[in-house]
């Protein structure tokens, strides 16, 4: 069973499996939320609250930080090391509504971390996002949304802004400082459009791009397209790393900003 809970000033947490966390439907918000091991389904106008006893906010302003978690990390890790998601210095009160202007969150794992005014850690929890709505959410995409890589390809799409591709990419091997990001993109008939070797460097275009330099761990990189991929197809990226382990994306472009889902997979028809 999925339930909803509602805080205050009518504002929904998100849907979470009751099973998960050990209470019933009929109880009042949980200390804090979302907690380890919780798994969260976001839904259609439902806005995404985090929450804490409210004594850590009475006296003081609290540090908020959100990160993503990458595949064999541990939370404690992935906050230290990663870049946030989101990142408020002063909150003043004990609860925090995700602002809708900041990055779409996506399905994955994520890692919270709350400290006092002197730094000291009050909160550090990890939580999932299982599913996140078909349905269409009144956001506008912005050219700084970065977008995430999958294991495996499923039926959405992400929407690439004025034939630039940006990216998140985590190279989990030494590699040198010359590296650039190996990756190839193809149409929907599996067309090769732009292509690397090993090394990064371009061996298949028909406009000249280069491929980003790259580094161990985390790395926020922008593909320039060029005239390779025209707007309104969909196309697929595919990178790899030291070891030849491979991530994807399937993509849009487009030629303006739209309204599109808080994961960055739902577009309205355009000119």
């Amino acid at each position: 069973m999925s339930i909803c809970l509602y805080g205050f000033s009518g504002i929904a947490f998100p849907t979470i499996y009751s099973s998960s966390i050990g209470f019933k439907e009929e109880s009042k918000v949980p200390e804090y939320y979302p907690g380890d091991g919780v798994h969260v389904v976001l839904k259609k106008n439902e806005k995404f609250v985090f929450v804490w006893p409210e004594k850590w906010s009475s006296d003081s302003v609290v540090s908020f930080k959100l990160v993503r978690i990458e595949k064999g990390q541990k939370a404690k890790d992935a906050i230290k090391d990663n870049i946030p998601v989101y990142q408020n210095d002063s909150v003043t009160c004990y609860y925090l509504e995700y602002p809708q202007e900041s990055m779409p969150l996506l399905m994955g794992d994520y890692a919270w971390q709350l400290k006092d005014c002197h730094g000291n850690t009050l909160l550090q929890t990890r939580f999932t996002i299982d599913t996140i709505s078909s349905s269409k959410y009144d956001v506008i995409i912005h050219e700084n949304i970065w977008m995430y890589l999958k294991e495996k390809l499923d039926g959405s799409y992400q929407v690439s802004y004025d034939k630039s591709l940006k990216i998140h990419y985590f190279e989990p091997y030494t590699i040198s400082s010359t590296q650039r990001l190996r990756f190839c993109i193809y149409d929907n008939h599996r067309n090769v459009v732009l292509k690397t070797d090993d090394s990064g460097t371009m061996i298949n275009y028909s406009y000249a791009v280069q491929s980003p330099l790259i580094q161990s761990g985390d790395n926020w990189v922008t593909i320039p397209l060029g005239n390779n991929c025209q707007y309104n197809q969909i196309y697929y990226l595919e990178t790899w790393d030291a070891k030849g382990d491979r991530l994807f994306l399937r993509f849009k472009c487009v030629s303006k900003k739209i309204d599109i889902g808080p994961n960055n997979n739902e577009t309205e028809e355009y000119e």
